[in-house]
């Protein structure tokens, strides 16, 4: 109901008499888990009253996932695809492998069962889509809503409440047309009976409204009239032929570009349809923007989508003529009509496109003669599987059609291309995961080729003569593990804009020199036994990234200064290289270089400083241990990390030289530095405070005794690292910005106790700690160490711990994080489920309430794998989430929420406790709720985002809390925490 001349909601005609219509079917069920399935026919508008509804109440869940398109992907990936999107969307974790929709109906239960998730499944077709993927109602946590869109009613009987989308009235599909044919609210006066006569025809019907107004847009009566007796030959059952009268408005070329998106490209990424399409001789850019004029595309996240009916009446189109005799249609996909017409082996000028579907190449193999039949195809898509060598599907193929222009043949199953093929109009070749040995037996000449992708040919070993192939554009070899030869005429191809040949693992060697002048971007990563990089001849400015991780290159050629234009170079892990070209600094253009890993490279060259428009420089775990002068020429850089493992070996009794006089210059714009294990001392960190705009300072596992109070200048620090210095006696003096301080255990008293001084600070994690190891026992008094962190925290004033003005940018929570798999006992709600949820006791608000203190162990470290991903992308995060709800469905309450941050430095995964206090006023200030109707919230929840909690405790913090801890422990103090030694 969308029209392309505006994105507000005066285009969602009648939405909101709709959204009202479902909402009231969620107050039924109030905190139950509850199904709702929205029917109708195609073009009604379920996905956007679904959209609507999702869009407006997504943020009140801890997760949400629109699944759109679930019958149209299902046939493309399968359901386990779909489930993995779930999941990762939901969870916010990356794609997990699922192995059979068995195990991933298992993990979405297991995952989400403790979960209030609003998730939309949009036009599911088949009950096993439910089955696997919405499941029943325990598979949820309370409180979730599951909305499932669908043509059948019949797949909707498990669902709760139903929803049947009516067709707009007659003042509403009046409007949506005339926004469409008219761009505005109301048709013209002398069009209005007209549009009343059309709007007859199309029945309510928003999608027929919208594109029989776009067809109708800015043509004159006669037009009108003459499209209006074409509509009185159809009846409503056949909408589809209404939708073809929008295509009598396209041009020959445009309506081809239609077809093909409607028949094989729905779906696919816009930048890919446009090159394929223009293979063709279209100027597709102008196409596609006029059929998204026209209301026959739009285009969803990069790719190029259409309307379940449109697809079908343009899909009707391409058949339309002798329906039973295939080889009269311009585009065949069914497997049917293929078999017909491969084994007719009949002459056909009609077919310019076909689509095998998976399971159905044994076709075009077998009867291969018949494309002799074909002089028009120009367009094949096969949709290979897998095969094992012994399970040969048959005979290798003999013939395809010299005309050609596209073809896309994933898991072709034969070692080269068919001897009689002259591919001399071919423009693409896809033929990912293939059994290719080699392209061709014989030379051929591929003059129009401009785009080669082999990747995943595992058994491709040496690559095509390029010179028969000089218009190549783009050549993508990845993961092609045999490679062992690439032809030498590759160097010299002077169009190649993109060269992809990463995790080409056994290739050796590259010609001695290239010369590509357009070649903008080179992958060579993973090439683990390539030990050369080619010399740079000529003209190649416009290459702008250049990667070469994980190679056993040991040095690179003088010549590849003249790569002015690099602005990135990754030499990541490369273990083997040991020197950098003094040229490298002429690439003036360079924004970031990495050489982190590179264990054997000693030194930076002196003239680094050259490089002016350095952002980023990462050379953690080199063999560097002094920095060049000239370092400090580098103006613009914002991220520098020099980090040192434990592996990487030391000089004896060395430590990491800074640049002599750094302590006088500014670098800045630095905003990240990592100095972590870099041996330093107490006389070298007084040069470090000098970075008027550094936002994160990692120095861990170094040797200083103190820090210097200089530190506080740092005016914009965050994130401070200090772990793992074990000779460290104090902490200094911290700037007020910092908010947050990952520190060792032996310093948690300060830690603690400075919490009422920087009043941003509102996560400490600390290290090393082990709780697990400190049990209760009498002598203790059933306390522990934890304990007494915890004691003195809550000992304080809580006003003096969190701030509660609203305006103010100081903490409103406050976290602790430290190693650990037990909370302590006084805790008084424990839980070991995923979440806890318990009820408040009667009148538990008074004047003397302060906040509720809440403990949960989990696992956390894992995330902290990327040491040089720049600020704080670097710790690993979870966020505790807390809730106030109301047991009675009182309408005028708010669910009152709030979220808090905890974090680690670990590198390693490891259970740990975390401690949140959130003040009672943090939630109000969200929701601006009266206190005095506190008390009628009853019902407190936590959970954790994204991880398996293995034990939770919350307790309620009144201001004699500190009278409690004292007679628990009697004592206002707590006996310093010794350091651990070796």
């Amino acid at each position: 109901m969308h029209h392309s001349v505006s994105a507000t909601e005066k285009c969602l005609v009648g939405i909101e008499s709709r959204m009202g219509e479902v909402e009231s079917l969620f107050k039924v069920r109030s905190g139950d888990v509850c199904f709702v399935g929205i029917w109708g026919i195609g073009g009604i508008g379920k996905t956007t009253v679904a959209r609507t509804f999702f869009d407006k109440i997504s943020c009140q869940f801890q997760g949400s996932c629109f699944l759109a398109n679930v019958r149209e992907e299902s046939k493309k990936h399968g359901l386990t695809y779909l489930q993995d999107t779930l999941l990762s969307r939901i969870l916010n974790e990356k794609r997990m492998n699922i192995a059979s929709f068995y195990e991933g109906a298992d993990m979405i239960k297991r995952r989400l069962c403790y979960w209030k998730v609003l998730i939309v499944f949009d036009d599911v077709d088949d009950e096993h889509q439910l089955e696997y993927l919405v499941g029943s109602h325990d598979w949820f946590g309370d409180g979730s809503i599951i909305i499932t869109t669908t043509r059948n009613q019949d797949l909707l009987r498990s669902h709760d409440q139903l929803y049947s989308v009516p067709e707009l009235a007659k003042d509403e599909a009046i409007e949506v047309f005339s926004w469409h044919a008219f761009q505005k609210q109301t048709p013209d006066k002398e069009f209005l009976e007209l549009s009343k006569s059309v709007v007859d025809y199309a029945k309510g019907l928003p999608l027929a409204l919208k594109v029989l107004g776009s067809f109708l847009y800015k043509r004159g009566v006669t037009e009108w009239r003459s499209a209006i007796d074409r509509l009185r030959d159809t009846g409503y059952e056949k909408i589809v032929k209404q939708l073809s009268l929008s295509l009598d408005g396209l041009n020959h070329e445009e309506k081809n570009v239609f077809l093909d998106i409607a028949c094989f490209f729905r779906g696919r990424k816009k930048d890919d349809v446009i090159t394929i399409l223009n293979s063709f001789g279209f100027r597709s850019e102008i196409g596609i923007d006029v059929l998204i004029q026209k209301s026959l595309l739009y285009i969803s996240e990069g790719k190029v989508e259409m309307h379940d009916l449109i697809e079908q009446m343009g899909q009707q189109v391409a058949r339309n003529v002798d329906h039973d005799k295939p080889w009269k249609h311009s585009r065949l996909w069914h497997e049917q009509d293929i078999k017909t017409v491969f084994s007719a082996d009949q002459r056909t000028e009609s077919i310019k496109g076909i689509m095998v579907p998976i399971g159905s190449d044994q076709h075009i193999c077998k009867w291969s003669k018949a494309f002799r039949n074909m002089p028009c195809l120009r367009l094949l898509i096969v949709k290979g599987e897998e095969v094992w060598h012994h399970d040969l599907i048959c005979d290798p193929i003999e013939y395809l059609p010299s005309n050609l222009k596209w073809l896309d043949w994933s898991y072709y199953s034969f070692e080269s291309l068919p001897a009689y093929y002259e591919p001399g109009n071919l423009v693409g070749l896809h033929m990912t995961f293939s059994s290719l040995v080699e392209v061709v037996k014989e030379p051929k000449a591929f003059d129009k080729l401009t785009v080669l992708n082999l990747s995943f040919s595992r058994n491709l070993i040496r690559t095509p003569n390029f010179s028969e192939i000089p218009n190549l554009q783009r050549i993508i070899l990845k993961s092609c593990v045999s490679l062992v030869e690439i032809h030498p005429s590759i160097g010299q191809l002077r169009k190649v804009i993109f060269l992809n040949m990463e995790n080409c693992k056994t290739l050796k060697s590259l010609p001695s020199s290239i010369q590509m002048e357009s070649l903008e971007i080179f992958n060579l990563s993973g090439c683990e036994k390539l030990e050369k990089f080619p010399e740079i001849q000529g003209n190649m400015e416009l290459l702008s990234e250049l990667l070469l991780a994980h190679t056993a290159i040991w040095e690179l050629p003088s010549s590849v200064g003249l790569l002015s234009g690099i602005s990135l170079l990754d030499l990541h892990s490369c273990k083997s290289l040991v020197r950098l070209p003094a040229s490298v600094s002429e690439m003036r253009k360079l924004k970031i270089l990495s050489v982190k890993g590179c264990s054997r490279l000693a030194n930076f060259p002196e003239n680094l400083g050259d490089l002016t428009q350095l952002e980023e420089l990462y050379a953690g775990n080199t063999a560097i241990w002094q920095l060049p002068d000239s370092l400090l020429n580098l103006s613009k850089l914002k991220v520098l990390s020099l980090r040192r493992s434990r592996k990487v070996k030391r000089q004896t009794g060395g430590s990491l030289m800074l640049p002599p006089f750094w302590e006088s210059h500014d670098l800045r714009e630095l905003k990240s530095l990592d100095l972590s294990g870099c041996n330093l001392s107490d006389n070298q960190t007084g040069a470090l405070m000098n970075f008027p705009s550094l936002l994160e300072l990692n120095l861990s596992r170094n040797k200083f005794i103190s820090l210097p109070d200089v530190i506080s200048r740092l005016s914009q620090l965050r994130y401070l690292n200090i772990t793992q210095c074990q000779e460290l006696k104090n902490l200094p003096r911290l700037p007020p910005s910092v908010e947050e301080l990952y520190a060792e255990d032996f310093l948690a008293n300060q830690s603690i106790a400075m919490l009422k001084m920087y009043h941003r600070l509102n996560l400490v994690s600390f290290t090393n700690y082990s709780f697990d190891q400190q049990s209760y026992t009498e002598e203790s008094n059933g306390s522990s160490v934890l304990d007494e962190i915890l004691y003195s925290f809550l000992s304080h004033n809580m006003d003096n711990v969190v701030h509660p003005s609203l305006n103010s940018d100081y903490r409103v929570t406050c976290s602790i994080i430290f190693p650990g798999c037990v909370i302590p006992m006084w805790f008084k709600h424990q839980s070991v489920e995923e979440k806890i949820l318990f009820e408040l006791p009667i009148n538990w608000y008074n004047d003397k309430f302060k906040g509720f203190a809440i403990c949960c162990v989990t696992r956390m470290g894992a995330g902290a794998c990327s040491p040089d991903s720049g600020l704080s992308e670097k710790y690993d995060y979870a966020f505790i989430k807390t809730k106030l709800a109301c047991k009675d469905d009182l309408e005028d309450l708010k669910v009152l929420e709030k979220e808090c941050k905890v974090g680690t430095a670990s590198r390693t995964s490891g259970l740990c406790v975390c401690f949140v206090y959130i003040p009672l006023y943090a939630s109000l200030q969200v929701s601006g709720t009266d206190v005095g109707n506190i008390n009628q919230y009853s019902l407190f929840e936590a959970s954790i985002h994204g991880r398996i909690v293995r034990q939770w405790g919350v307790h309620l913090i009144y201001e004699d809390e500190r009278t409690f801890f004292a007679k628990k422990y009697g004592r206002l103090g707590f006996t310093p925490i010794k350091r651990k030694r070796g």
